[in-house]
């Protein structure tokens, strides 16, 4: 086929040459019938003319092009044209993790951060039953925006079993992987898995960390063999002022056994964001059980002896208090000195003594203590009254574990609060609704309505409202014993639900729906049903994330995985506005109460997002002070306060929304993965939840919200 821009391949037309590899040219193309440009692979003569080689290519293109992650570039097309064979990509506008390398070694923590992301990517790959089998810098793709992508899944698996592979050595890069980044067994030519995958996202994070490859050597077999032999180097010998957790990470991943590897890319991930959690943001100088905010005026929710502890770059000073266990940052800028730091402690102390005595008598017991499963009677306290009170200020707030749930025996998806804050409801992935107390912190009730997974749960003074993937809407009377209504057989499997302040409406976003019900004394009746997969729709509902309703009760809106946000009149259905192609894929949405703004959240580090939309044409403005963080769900207090649970488990962080500003974090007792949270009416108890699904386990924990006095 000729080269020159005029050249076409069924409905695409190639406009210029992006690269060239081993597997083929890449060619800006423009797709003719959908007016959108992408990325066309060529493959190589000598494959495209062997048959049992295309048809393994098609078979793990087509692969491939089932796999849907925002953290992999995504295959749209695969096909045959005149004996070419090509692939149809996503065009991804931004640069490789090599061009970044250009200019040396990436800092650690942005480095930790695109492996990260990639892991994501890998973990959705390997779930789907995909190995990549060519993972190195120059296949890991970074956008304008900062979102991170996997490439050429799909590729190295058919050039791997073609007759063009009997001499790996003489086409590296091509066919069994590129030397440097190679699994011991993949050098060896043995089998690979998902752990094979591992180790070269190790060899990749090492080479980004220091700008070289673990071994490097003239010869590509002598680098094989370094793989199979020779120790793995620790990256700190390059770089001597990397963190541990980063040489940690390395030496795990890069195992010459690959038993003694992460056992999955989501261990994996696991490690990389606890790294990132536990330094970069300087948050935390452990790992804290309840975290309060300090500002330059203000020292609270700390009421006994405590340590400074420098954070690891030396920028900010932590807080540590050794009976509380609770964090909390004291100075933007360096201690020159031990004598500073002693000063400042002895100030911060007599402080501290002054502030505790503001502290509300949270828990009521005396022996009560954080993680303490007889914490105190939520029910017998004036927070669990379903009366609303003075809300907290957003000033200074503090978290205090007071339930953590003991003996989850599945993950758990969404959790919800009873009307009256006495106890909490949870969905989960076993396919049971349960019920917990919070008086005596046990299990109160079990519903097993399904055999699949159930995804989301919400409440009201009247009904319970819960669903999953076996699409169907379930409905109980929380007012008598009736058995559960299906209120609707749904055409897709249930993502998320919500239901109104005033209890009248019920919404419920889809793998393919937005839908609103009329919730009436017999159940309830569809009035907006929102279901399309085509892109001119002004609102595209291929995954709804999350569906949340206005603290008035008038206003419904939603997120899809298309990028997408829209607002609905929630009385009458009819759509207020919609906006398209955000940058990030939108995890969460929710209203600021009592005010006329949206916020929605983005997962993989994009953070949140502030919206008039009430106001035409008004401007999407990120709340700068989450940026590098995902928010997978959050609650809002009246005062603005945001409750954000990130998308992997362990902090929960806390921003006031006016201001723009952290105010403080909290180390949950997990890192397992964060599904949902949710807060009780009076804004004074939150719930979190999640779980890991490879182990069958699943937490639920419950804290109170600590208002303190602002000095």
């Amino acid at each position: 086929m000729a080269s020159d821009a005029d050249s076409k391949l069924g409905k695409y037309q190639l406009k210029s040459r992006l690269g060239q590899g081993g597997m083929g040219i890449v060619y800006l193309a423009t797709d003719t019938r959908l007016k959108r440009d992408v990325a066309l692979k060529l493959l190589p003569k000598e494959m495209a003319s062997d048959e049992a080689t295309v048809k393994r290519f098609l078979r793990e293109a087509r692969a491939a092009a089932r796999l849907n992650h925002p953290n992999v570039v995504a295959v749209y097309d695969v096909d045959q044209q005149r004996g070419d064979c090509y692939l149809v990509m996503e065009l991804v506008n931004g640069c490789t993790a090599s061009e970044l390398l250009a200019q040396g070694p990436l800092s650690w923590s942005e480095a930790t951060r695109l492996i990260a992301e990639a892991c994501r990517g890998l973990a959705a790959a390997h779930e789907a039953g995909l190995v990549h089998r060519d993972i190195k810098p120059s296949n890991i793709m970074r956008t304008h925006d900062g979102l991170v992508k996997l490439a050429d899944f799909g590729l190295a698996k058919a050039a791997e079993d073609s007759e063009h592979a009997k001499n790996p050595l003489t086409q590296s890069g091509t066919i069994l992987g590129t030397p440097q980044y190679m699994s011991p067994e993949q050098c060896r030519g043995e089998p690979i898995d998902a752990r094979s995958d591992l180790y070269s996202l190790g060899a990749t994070y090492f080479t980004l960390l220091t700008g070289q490859a673990p071994f490097e050597d003239a010869s590509p077999l002598q680098v094989m063999f370094a793989h199979c032999s020779k120790p793995t180097p620790d990256p700190r010998d390059r770089q001597a002022d990397l963190p541990p957790g980063c040489s940690a990470i390395v030496m795990k991943s890069m195992a010459k056994s690959r038993v003694e590897r992460f056992g999955s890319a989501k261990e994996m991930l696991t490690a990389l964001t606890e790294l990132l959690a536990a330094a970069p943001q300087q948050e935390l100088a452990t790992s804290p059980v309840n975290v309060a905010c300090v500002s330059a005026n203000s020292v609270s929710a700390t009421t006994s002896p405590a340590t400074v502890v420098p954070a690891l770059n030396g920028e900010r000073t932590a807080l540590f208090d050794d009976a509380t266990r609770t964090s909390v940052i004291v100075a933007p800028k360096r201690m020159a000195s031990e004598q500073r730091r002693v000063i400042a402690l002895s100030i911060v102390s007599v402080v501290m003594l002054v502030a505790c005595a503001a502290l509300w008598n949270w828990p009521p017991s005396s022996n009560s203590k954080p993680g303490n499963h007889n914490a105190g009677d939520p029910s017998s306290d004036s927070r669990a009254d379903s009366t609303p009170q003075e809300p907290i200020a957003a000033s200074a707030t503090a978290l205090k574990l007071l339930i953590d749930f003991p003996e989850i025996r599945s993950e758990v998806r969404g959790v919800a609060f009873a009307h009256d804050s006495k106890s909490v409801f949870t969905a989960s992935r076993d396919g049971s609704v349960r019920q917990w107390s919070l008086a005596d912190p046990k299990l109160a009730r079990e519903w097993l309505s399904s055999e699949k997974p159930m995804q989301a749960v919400a409440a009201s003074r009247d009904w319970l409202a819960a669903g999953g993937d076996d699409r169907t809407l379930w409905l109980w009377s929380l007012k008598s014993e009736r058995p559960p209504i299906k209120l609707a057989e749904l055409s897709h499997e249930l993502q998320s639900l919500a239901i109104s302040p005033n209890g009248e409406r019920l919404a419920v976003g889809t793998a393919g729906s937005v839908e609103l019900f009329e919730l009436t004394e017999r159940g309830g009746k569809r009035l907006l049903q929102v279901a399309t997969a085509d892109d001119r729709a002004e609102f595209v509902a291929r995954q709804v994330y999350c569906v949340a309703f206005s603290s008035d009760s008038r206003w419904l809106a939603a997120t899809s995985w298309e990028k997408r946000i829209a607002v609905w009149n929630a009385n009458d259905g009819s759509l207020r506005e919609v906006r398209k192609e955000q940058a990030h894929e939108l995890m969460s949405v929710g209203f600021v109460p009592e005010q006329e703004r949206l916020i929605f959240g983005a997962s993989y580090d994009a953070g949140l997002f502030v919206w008039d939309f009430k106001t035409p044409n008004s401007e999407i403005r990120p709340l700068r002070s989450s940026h590098g963080r995902s928010a997978r769900s959050f609650a809002v207090t009246p005062h603005s306060v945001a409750f954000v649970n990130g998308e992997w488990g362990g902090l929960i962080r806390v921003y006031d929304v006016n201001r723009d500003t952290l105010l403080g974090t909290a180390q949950q007792s997990t890192s397992a993965g964060a599904t949902d949270l949710a807060m009780s009416r009076d804004g004074r108890l939150l719930a979190t939840c999640g779980g890991e699904k490879s182990k069958a386990q699943g937490y639920l924990q419950v804290w109170g919200i600590v208002p303190t006095e602002e000095k």
